[in-house]
């Protein structure tokens, strides 16, 4: 009997142990790719917003986004209104956060929510972006612009 709880006792103790070790490495993953998230927003957003050219953001959209865009072909000519906007000013970079999800065929993917804020000569413009981890690199599967300005 003392033999049968030391065994339960010492599978306890090492399903914590490799619970905690598997959390904290997740974590440590996890704030890695947060940092490669902002990194890679802060240098490819500003290349998009400055012109508002759809061909930029092609470059940087996922498969998902790429297939989107090719369907609504006014989405090209909705983004060059931003230029009404005037030139970027200033760009205040992306505050956001990185999470893994388990999707429905119980595969796990990485998903970034960022938001960024960019001053231009007539107004603020408000974009939400949102990221997945595709083939070791960050992509834009969702990305919206908002400003209080009406543009024609």
């Amino acid at each position: 009997k003392k033999i049968i709880y030391s065994f339960i006792f010492i599978l306890i103790v090492s399903g914590v142990v490799y619970l905690h070790f598997f959390r904290n490495n997740e974590n440590v993953t996890i704030n890695k790719l947060d940092e490669t998230a902002k990194s890679y927003l802060d240098e490819v957003l500003p290349r998009i917003i400055a012109n508002w050219t759809i061909e930029e953001l092609n470059k940087q959209a996922s498969p998902r986004l790429l297939e989107h865009l090719k369907q609504q072909h006014k989405f090209a000519n909705e983004l060059s209104k931003l230029n009404q906007l005037g030139k970027l000013r200033n760009y205040r970079g992306a505050e956001g956060y990185v999470k893994t999800v388990e999707t429905i065929n119980n595969r796990r993917t990485t998903l970034g929510y960022y938001k960024a804020v960019a001053d231009y000569e007539k107004a603020s413009i408000y974009l939400t972006i949102k990221l997945i981890w595709v083939d070791n690199q960050w992509r834009i599967l969702e990305f919206k612009a908002n400003t209080p300005v009406r543009l024609r």
